[in-house]
C-alpha cells in the first residue's frame, strides 16, 4: 500500500527539481515572522525540510553569520535586503505574517514542523514547484 504515496512523493521531486533547475526560478528564502519589527530568517542547512530542498536544486538563502542555530533573528528590511524572489513563511499559528518584502516577492506558505509522511511532502513540495514556475 506504501508504493502509491511513494510514487507520488517522487513525481513531485521531480517536477519541483525540474522547475527548480530553470534559469528563471527564484531564490528561496525562510522565514517566521515574529512581528512587525522582527523577523527569524531561517538557515537552510539547520533544517531537514529546507536541505532536502537544496537537494531538488532550489536555491536557498541562507541568513549568514550570526546567533542562532535554526534562525537568525533579525529585522524585516534584512530580510527584504537579501532579495528573494519567493519567500517561504511560516504559517503556524504563533508566526506572524511577512511584513516588510522586496516588491514582486511571491509567498508561499511553509510549516517547520510539516507532518514526516510522503503524501505530506509531496503536497508541498506540488506547491513550492507551482510557486518556483514563471
Amino acid at each position: 500500500m506504501r508504493a502509491a504515496p511513494d510514487r507520488e512523493l517522487a513525481a513531485a521531486e521531480a517536477e519541483l527539481r525540474r522547475v527548480a533547475a530553470a534559469p528563471s526560478a527564484p531564490a528561496v528564502l525562510a522565514l517566521s515572522g515574529a512581528g512587525p519589527e522582527q523577523v527569524h530568517l531561517a538557515r537552510p542547512a539547520a533544517w531537514p525540510q529546507l536541505a532536502h530542498l537544496a537537494g531538488l536544486g532550489v536555491r536557498l538563502l541562507d541568513p549568514g553569520p550570526g546567533p542562532g542555530a535554526n534562525w537568525l533573528t533579525g529585522d524585516w528590511a534584512g530580510a527584504a535586503g537579501l532579495h528573494p524572489g519567493l519567500v517561504l513563511f511560516d504559517e503556524r499559528e504563533h508566526a506572524t505574517p511577512p511584513y516588510e518584502l522586496p516588491s514582486g516577492a511571491r509567498l508561499t506558505p511553509w510549516n517547520p514542523e510539516t507532518p514526516p509522511s510522503p503524501a505530506a511532502y509531496a503536497h508541498f513540495f506540488r506547491v513550492l514547484a507551482e510557486a518556483l514556475a514563471p
